[in-house]
């Protein structure tokens, strides 16, 4: 019988990074972490720190001169 090779569809660099940069976890923490906390851990993270895409808020920028700074 010959032996298959699995498709492994975690993106690992992706995980990883997550993981240890932006939770801080350390490598040695993020290979012993499980899936399911990986992913709590990566919802919570993005429940607490939201993405400001600029389009819930509507910045005006005054444009002026140098020469009206007081």
């Amino acid at each position: 019988m010959k032996a298959t090779s699995i498709d492994d569809s975690w993106d690992w660099p992706v995980l990883y990074y997550v993981g240890t940069v932006i939770l801080k976890m350390s490598p040695k923490q993020f290979w012993r972490c499980t899936p399911r906390k990986l992913n709590v851990l990566v919802k919570a993270h993005i429940k607490l720190n939201p993405v400001d895409d600029g389009k819930s808020k509507q910045q005006t920028v005054q444009k002026g001169f140098i020469d009206q700074v007081f």
